[in-house]
């Protein structure tokens, strides 16, 4: 449940072309305001995850492309996206900077990069380990000149880590 609320609360941002990577099951198809978003584009690796996430496609009303390649190297036009949704994903990936360099190459220049992603915490009490993952994603967005909110226990990172910039090499 705690996962599903935040779906609840990224996912209605989308609007336009979309580009959604890591698709999976589908299980953010719900959570899309239809008036706002012309076309997902799912990027999903796994093509048996293509088959389950067809029943949640035609539940959702939107229109959705699946297409069953990895995000290191996608063969989309630049800027060709309004929004890029990834989820739950950038710790499988074996190369996280070359995606978040692609997702940013397709991301049109006003575009919105929504993340919805986790860390595991080697303190539950303080999260430290949820923290560091926070730090590493503005780190990358920074460095592949993404710009964005991130949230850490539901406020704005700012507000947790402070507002100055962090020293990250461009990838």
């Amino acid at each position: 449940k705690p996962v599903r609320k935040q779906r609840e609360k990224v996912i209605p941002d989308a609007a336009g072309r979309v580009l959604e990577f890591g698709l999976g099951t589908g299980l953010n198809l719900p959570f899309y305001d239809r008036a706002r978003v012309a076309v997902v584009v799912g990027v999903e690796p796994s093509l048996a995850m293509h088959r389950l996430a067809r029943r949640q496609i035609e539940r959702s009303g939107l229109a959705v492309e699946l297409v069953g390649l990895s995000a290191e190297q996608l063969p989309l036009d630049d800027a060709s996206f309004d929004t890029v949704v990834s989820t739950l994903v950038l710790c499988t990936v074996d190369d996280p900077a070359a995606t978040l360099a692609e997702l940013r190459r397709v991301l049109a220049p006003e575009g919105r990069l929504l993340l919805l992603e986790h860390v595991r915490s080697d303190d539950p009490a303080l999260g430290i380990g949820a923290l560091v993952g926070v730090l590493a994603a503005k780190a990358a967005m920074q460095a592949h000149g993404i710009s964005g909110t991130i949230r850490f226990m539901g406020e704005p990172a700012e507000k947790v880590i402070g507002s100055k910039p962090i020293h990250a090499a461009r990838g």
